[in-house]
């Protein structure tokens, strides 16, 4: 949902979305999820010209599926 969100233009609720589902994730090792969820936070960050934060989210996304997920 958090990406449906962010292709709508609600960054705020994408956020929230991603941000909640990175939350799950963690607890639960579920970490496609996990890295899906650092993907979208830095697309959103990406286009709302946040691109310090942007980079930190995807650098994120892109370590936790190199390490198997």
């Amino acid at each position: 949902m958090a990406m449906a969100s962010a292709f709508g233009h609600d960054f705020d609720r994408g956020l929230a979305e991603a941000r909640q589902a990175i939350a799950i994730a963690t607890e639960i090792e579920a970490k496609p999820v996990w890295a899906g969820g650092y993907f979208t936070t830095g697309l959103i960050h990406a286009v709302t010209d946040h691109l310090d934060a942007a980079r930190e989210e995807i650098d994120r996304a892109i370590t936790l599926s190199r390490s198997g997920g």
